[in-house]
């Protein structure tokens, strides 16, 4: 049997506006996989999913990056956890969805294998 090569994407999948507020340091930020995890307002949860990504290998040997999406949390997360937060696997990233309808319609999905 032959194995395909993982598609790799290059265009954005959302039409969030996205900002950075942290980015990783230290030989992080060319990490070829990302741990994404996603948050609103569960700092205690955030907490706990950091600590299990702290605790994988790939982290351990700079091979992977944490990215931490911020879904328009209204907590003083950042502010609460600026000792975790200080990890140098971390990029932290806002997103702010800005809908100009009542009913808009679903974000188009734009992928393109490289």
């Amino acid at each position: 049997m032959l194995f395909k090569e993982p598609v790799r994407y290059t265009d954005i999948l959302t039409s969030r506006n996205l900002s950075c507020i942290k980015r990783s340091t230290g030989g992080y930020e060319t990490a070829p996989v990302l741990i994404a995890i996603s948050h609103r307002n569960q700092p205690k949860l955030l907490v706990r999913a950091l600590n299990s990504a702290f605790d994988q290998t790939l982290v351990e040997k700079k091979i992977a990056q944490i990215v931490i999406l911020d879904d328009q949390s209204d907590c003083p997360w950042l502010e609460n956890l600026e000792d975790i937060l200080a990890h140098p696997s971390i990029t932290i990233l806002k997103a702010n969805t800005v809908f100009k309808t009542l009913n808009p319609a679903p974000a188009k999905r734009f992928i393109q294998p490289k």
